[in-house]
């Protein structure tokens, strides 16, 4: 982001946005509600929109740009590499009906899509999180290797290549991806939305038995591997130890280890696992807890969901993970390393007894996270559309 600046676009562009899944609601996970909001800033600045996505369940078809949904087969491989083919066809239709500016591909997704060269239009990838080698969810080598080769020629054929935190910029460089093509550009937050929510009458806590007056400690995210929610549950039993009655956590979210956490969290005070929230219960929630928690292990890009309780004001406990340390300081966070329960209990009941402190560092969370709003982001990246453009064309 050091290396562009947001300025006026000279002209409005024409973009063809592919993503496997797309998301109002956070159901997809952090990469198809990028796309969603990406695609609704660029659509509000004047730029033209088309989309090819897998809409999530609760998707809000009302939209200002145009969504082509696919279907998305629940086969992880064979499903994917379906999925994939479909994409490339419907794309190279929709280039040849469209004249496009840019084809803006987020990964990982279909790996086929950026190595076909029929369609004659830029094209840049937006990394959310490089599976490849590194993804701790993934224990299968060999398949490892397969997609770090493939997605080392993916980002060979684009034109630019956006990371959202140094680490994956770092390993583009190893694995020879030329630094032209690397551009750094954060994740984005809707400051404005969140803000306006947080100023409403509060009312979430109370449906989910939460005593009036608790100090709340807020977690939101997938109930997966690698986000280190069984690392949560042990640090909140320390927690709990301390005799705070006052305090509670609330989990937010969904997805396959629920079961096992809620049954392992039985014996532990003071813990609600609210399940996936709706977009406005979800911003209720922010506004009404006190402190942010983010246990994860690795694997982010970066998390949409820290800068969303930045910008509602919350101060952040996190593990010091790339996608993370790039934007949580000392000035309102503790970031403690990751799988050491002793070390996060820690660093929440430092948070947790000095209340006064929390407040400023809310506060402080909140300005920050301004410089992260979509306006602005999306300025950063209509810059790299029109430099890929200009050079294309001068090619």
């Amino acid at each position: 982001m050091d290396r562009l600046l947001p300025g006026h676009c000279d002209r409005h562009m024409r973009v063809l946005m592919v993503t496997s899944q797309i998301s109002s609601e956070g159901r997809s996970g952090g990469a198809g509600i990028y796309a969603y909001n990406l695609s609704k800033e660029l659509t509000r600045q004047g730029h033209h929109v088309d989309l090819i996505a897998t809409p999530d369940p609760g998707w809000d078809a009302h939209t200002a740009f145009t969504v082509y949904g696919l279907k998305l087969s629940t086969m992880r491989i064979v499903g994917m590499l379906k999925w994939s083919i479909t994409a490339t066809v419907y794309s190279m239709k929709l280039a040849r009906k469209n004249r496009y500016d840019i084809v803006h591909v987020h990964h990982p997704l279909s790996h086929l899509y950026p190595m076909m060269s029929t369609l004659q239009i830029p094209m840049i990838a937006t990394i959310h999180t490089l599976w490849s080698l590194v993804d701790p969810r993934e224990p299968f080598r060999p398949r490892r290797m397969i997609n770090f080769l493939i997605d080392l020629a993916t980002f060979k054929r684009c034109r630019a290549v956006i990371v959202l935190n140094r680490d994956n910029e770092s390993r583009l460089l190893r694995w020879g991806v030329s630094r032209e093509k690397i551009r750094f550009i954060p994740n984005g937050v809707n400051c404005s939305k969140i803000l306006e929510v947080s100023r409403n009458t509060k009312t979430l806590l109370g449906r989910l038995h939460v005593p009036q007056g608790a100090i709340v400690v807020l977690h939101v995210g997938r109930l997966v591997k690698g986000k280190g929610l069984e690392n949560l549950l042990e640090a909140w039993q320390i927690v709990q130890e301390s005799a705070l009655d006052s305090v509670w956590m609330v989990v937010v979210g969904d997805g396959p280890l629920r079961e096992s956490l809620v049954e392992r969290s039985r014996s532990i005070p003071n813990i609600v696992f609210a399940g996936f929230l709706s977009r406005g219960d979800l911003l209720t929630a922010y506004a009404e807890s006190d402190l942010f928690v983010m246990p994860s292990e690795g694997g982010e890009g970066m998390p949409t969901v820290l800068l969303e309780a930045m910008a509602a004001g919350l101060p952040v406990v996190a593990t010091r993970i790339a996608g993370i340390s790039e934007i949580a300081n000392l000035e309102f966070a503790k970031l403690v390393n990751p799988g050491d329960s002793q070390q996060l209990a820690l660093a929440l009941l430092d948070m947790i007894h000095d209340t006064a402190s929390l407040r400023l560092m809310g506060t402080k969370a909140s300005l920050i996270s301004s410089k992260y709003d979509w306006s602005i982001i999306a300025s950063y990246i209509v810059n790299v559309y029109e430099s890929c453009r200009a050079r294309y064309d001068g090619s």
